[in-house]
């Protein structure tokens, strides 16, 4: 994905860290604070530059606390600069599990679908995707406060179908993969 924005986008910087969002699920009030001050800082050093998200809760997340930053999707601009990804599957069936934060952006939903499209999978809808997207269990950190839960959760979601899922959420793919379900990213 860098390399990618690096061939349309030869500026970009990379910056690795965490939203805050497991601080504030936490109740963890200045550790939130610290995180979202110093990912602030580190944007305007940068020189205040349009951030680009793969996932869906870090979006989210600067929205609510730096509004001031503007953001885009990675799934949205590479289904608009045009992208053949490597590796072309052979028709393999999937299903594309959209995470809990994605509720609202359909546009997203449509480049992630776009996408798996071009790379050859043949998609077979979840019952529950879209504006109606179910969390994998991560959200809220429900596995620290009620781990029994967090495994039935997983377990549901999981049976949905037998197809593999591609995931635009790291913490899906890894609930789902931790669990046996063959899941891509």
């Amino acid at each position: 994905s860098y390399r990618f924005l690096l061939v349309h986008y030869p500026g970009t910087s990379l910056m690795l860290g965490c939203c805050g969002a497991p601080a504030e699920w936490a109740g963890e009030g200045p550790i939130h604070s610290e995180v979202i001050e110093k990912l602030r800082k580190d944007w305007i050093s940068l020189g205040k530059p349009t951030a680009v998200f793969a996932c869906p809760t870090c979006y989210q997340m600067f929205g609510k606390y730096l509004p001031e930053v503007q953001g885009v999707f990675l799934y949205n601009l590479m289904s608009e600069l045009g992208i053949s990804p490597a590796g072309k599957t052979h028709d393999e069936t999937v299903s594309v599990f959209d995470p809990c934060t994605s509720r609202n952006e359909p546009k997203l939903h449509q480049a992630v679908r776009k996408l798996a499209g071009q790379a050859g999978f043949s998609l077979q809808k979840l019952p529950y995707e879209g504006k109606y997207a179910r969390c994998c269990s991560w959200g809220g950190q429900v596995s620290i406060a009620n781990p029994s839960f967090a495994r039935e959760v997983v377990k549901v979601r999981i049976a949905q179908n037998d197809n593999p899922y591609i995931a635009y959420c790291a913490n899906c793919r890894d609930i789902f993969a931790s669990a046996g379900k063959q899941c891509y990213h």
